[in-house]
């Protein structure tokens, strides 16, 4: 390598850090005794994908979320019953309504009988006397 510096084909850097790039590479060469007593590392549990924090707060949004939809299903649920009551009270105004109704209408076909009775009277009434007055 110092020829190739010499003549030009190297600069001199390079060459110095190719040098010491061989000798590195001849200074760590293992003999066979090196080999069969090397152990490799114990390898490292894999990490989860996804950062912990992540998990974190996908679980806490999921719990969230729960939470909301038992809220809501015991909202809905008082809602039912309201509308339920509502449809009772409704039903119950209707049907009295409609009882008070009949009352009204029986009682106004009561008293159109009554006057139609009494009309019938008074036309029979004023016949009969006619006569008599003569």
């Amino acid at each position: 390598m110092d020829r190739a510096v010499t003549k030009g084909v190297l600069h001199k850097n390079q060459a110095a850090n190719r040098k010491s790039g061989v000798m590195k590479l001849a200074n760590t060469v293992a003999s066979e005794k090196d080999i069969a007593d090397y152990k490799a590392p114990a390898k490292k549990a894999p990490n989860k994908t996804g950062a912990p924090k992540k998990a974190a707060a996908k679980a806490e949004r999921k719990k969230a979320m729960e939470e909301a939809q038992k809220a809501k299903e015991k909202n809905r649920k008082e809602t039912q019953k309201a509308q339920a009551a509502a449809a009772e009270k409704r039903a119950k105004e209707e049907a009295e309504a409609a009882a008070a109704e009949a009352e009204a209408a029986e009682a106004e076909a009561a008293e159109a009988e009554a006057a139609e009775a009494e009309a019938a009277e008074g036309e029979e009434a004023p016949a009969e006397e006619a006569p008599a007055e003569e």
